[in-house]
């Protein structure tokens, strides 16, 4: 991806982007309702210290005093009990230091929910314009949190918009000829 390539590109005549790619027919969007009132938030880090966990648990330990809503932290649990809490959720935090989204974003959008997560001023040309992800790092995850919080059409919004991301752009089956393509030309 983009956040590695600055890592790489010396070592190789030839560097190739290919976006992440996803089975989109094993995820049925869920997108948030316009409706619910105590909205969940998940927050599902495959290592605590890389996604910013603890600046997330901050966030939601300030938030429980002021809003309504549940959190649940996903950790330890296999990737179908997984993805059936991702599916049940209305904001899905990945990631606050990193810079780049990765699939947990990508599944997160493919089930039709908005997603925050960190992605660095440098890098966010580099993805499609309309990249539904809202981006938030330790100093601003509280106000992002917040604003998701209060406002069920954002969440309805950005869970159709992230929907339609996904099959634009990480359809497995649209990666797989890009691939075609890329070993053709080798």
């Amino acid at each position: 991806d983009y956040e590695l390539y600055e890592y790489i590109q010396k070592y190789f005549e030839k560097v190739v982007i290919i976006r992440q790619a996803l089975n989109i027919q094993d995820y049925k969007a869920a997108i948030p309702s316009l409706y619910k009132k105590i909205p969940l938030i998940v927050h599902a880090p495959s290592e605590k210290r890389f996604k910013g966990t603890e600046y997330v648990l901050q966030a939601i330990s300030k938030l429980k005093e002021e809003c309504d809503f549940k959190f649940k932290l996903v950790h330890g649990l296999n990737h179908e009990e997984a993805k059936n809490i991702y599916g049940k959720a209305d904001i899905v935090v990945d990631q606050l230091l990193g810079g780049s989204h990765g699939v947990f974003s990508i599944e997160a959008m493919a089930l039709g929910k908005p997603v925050i997560c960190y992605i660095r001023e440098d890098l966010k040309n580099k993805y499609p314009k309309e990249l539904p992800v809202i981006s938030a790092n330790p100093a601003t995850i509280y106000n992002v949190l917040k604003m998701l919080i209060e406002d069920a059409k954002l969440r309805h919004e950005l869970g159709k918009k992230g929907r339609a991301y996904v099959e634009k752009y990480h359809d497995a089956r649209k990666i797989a000829g890009e691939l075609i393509k890329v070993y053709e030309s080798l």
